[in-house]
C-alpha cells in the first residue's frame, strides 16, 4: 500500500505511527478514495482490513491470543465497526489466503461438534 497515492498520503501524515481506527477513518474519509467507490463501494476499506487481518494471522489462529484486546470468537464483533459487508469481504479473502492450514485446522480444534473432534484409535 506505501506505493500507491493513498499510502503515501498515510504514511505522509502518519509516519507509521497511526493506529488501526485512525488509517481506518482516513481510508473512509480521504478524497484519494472518492474515485474508486464509484466503481466498487469501499474497495480500500476492504483491502485495508484484508491486509491488516492477513498479517496478523500470517502465522495462524490462536484462542488463546488477544486480538484488538479481544480474544478470537470476539473479534467480529470488534471489526464489524468498518462495516458487516466490508469486514465479509476481507474475511473471505483472508480465507482464501490463508487456506486450509491456518483456517480449518483452527475450527476444528475449537469446534463442539463431535463429528470434527480427533477420535482415539
Amino acid at each position: 500500500m506505501q506505493g500507491s497515492k493513498l499510502g503515501k498520503h498515510i504514511y505522509q501524515d502518519f509516519d507509521n505511527k497511526a493506529t488501526f481506527e485512525q488509517i481506518s477513518y482516513y481510508i473512509r474519509s480521504s478524497k484519494v478514495v472518492a474515485g474508486t467507490d464509484k466503481i466498487f463501494k469501499n474497495f480500500f476499506t476492504i483491502a485495508f482490513l484484508f491486509l491488516r487481518l492477513k498479517k496478523d494471522f500470517e502465522a495462524g489462529l490462536d484462542a488463546n491470543k488477544l486480538y484488538y484486546g479481544v480474544h478470537i470468537n470476539k473479534l467480529k464483533d470488534v471489526l464489524k465497526q468498518y462495516g458487516e459487508r466490508e469486514l465479509k469481504h476481507a474475511l473471505y479473502l483472508l480465507g482464501l489466503t490463508l487456506g486450509w492450514d491456518l483456517t480449518y485446522k483452527y475450527i476444528y480444534r475449537i469446534s463442539s461438534y463431535p463429528i470434527l473432534k480427533k477420535t482415539q484409535q
